[in-house]
């Protein structure tokens, strides 16, 4: 039995998203979520910080900038469009809009299936050469997902002009912008949070 409150989680689509996150997915979401301290402050009818782990630990402070793209992810995978465009108009550095395994703005929106959503990042900038850990790239996913909407945009956005090209406009428009450096929030709090990591059992 899964909990009955994902859909309303906001930390939920991040672990669904999120193949590192999957643990936490299993474990609270699909296994024991009374013990989840996220579900228990929803009965109570009490705010819950989006900061706020199942486990009952909080995450460290992250920057205005991590919990924008956060919520971005959160906002493309709900396919609530006027979020992501008010979200896209705040000055969001490009080079941390993508989760730990590579997944970028615009691979979202092609997987939720939303062709407006596909066209306002593509409007926004987001990279249509990107690709995952994996090597997969936005038009992969659309092809895979047999939506030729999606897969139409991303090819004309492809051939309006080059990978190098894109990358020198990109650059000169942040000051820098290199792909290999960027990691989530959600990577570095898993490094330093394991619940899971102890024979005694998640907290």
């Amino acid at each position: 039995m899964s909990c009955s409150h994902s859909s309303n989680c906001q930390l939920y689509p991040l672990l669904a998203m999120e193949s590192a996150l999957l643990l936490w997915k299993k474990h609270y979401c699909e296994g024991d979520f009374k013990k989840c301290h996220r579900y228990t402050l929803s009965l109570e009818g009490k705010s819950i910080p989006l900061t706020l782990l199942p486990n009952g630990k909080m995450l460290e402070k992250r920057t205005s900038n991590e919990i924008n793209a956060a919520a971005l992810f959160n906002a493309i995978e709900k396919k609530r469009v006027p979020v992501v465009k008010s979200i896209l108009k705040l000055s969001l550095d490009k080079s941390t809009l993508r989760t730990s395994d590579g997944l970028t703005p615009l691979m979202a929106a092609t997987l939720a299936g939303s062709e407006e959503i596909v066209k306002i990042v593509l409007e926004f900038g987001c990279n249509p050469w990107a690709k995952t850990r994996n090597g997969k790239t936005a038009l992969d996913y659309a092809i895979s997902s047999g939506n030729r909407v999606c897969e139409d945009l991303i090819r004309a956005e492809l051939s309006s002009t080059s990978e190098e090209d894109f990358k020198q406009s990109n650059r000169a428009a942040s000051g820098k912008q290199t792909e290999e450096d960027e990691i989530s929030f959600v990577k570095s709090f898993l490094r330093k949070i394991n619940p899971f990591g102890s024979k005694k059992g998640a907290a």
